[in-house]
């Protein structure tokens, strides 16, 4: 079955969801996403809970 741009999209935000609960929710989790920097304005206009849980352990690792 071929699923619509939509509903992948509409998949990655509970998945995200769910992931930001998680986070919120005081149990120890170990959340390793990789992304490349300029990424992190998208990833704050669909997940800005996410982005805000990821905050305090946040490592950003410069190129060469």
């Amino acid at each position: 079955m071929v699923q619509s741009t939509d509903g992948r999209l509409r998949d990655l935000l509970a998945v995200i969801d769910e992931v930001t609960k998680a986070a919120d929710a005081y149990t120890k989790i170990t959340l390793i996403l990789v992304m490349r920097d300029d990424f992190y304005p998208q990833l704050a206009a669909l997940a800005p809970k996410l982005l805000e849980a990821a905050m305090p352990g946040l490592l950003n690792v410069p190129a060469r």
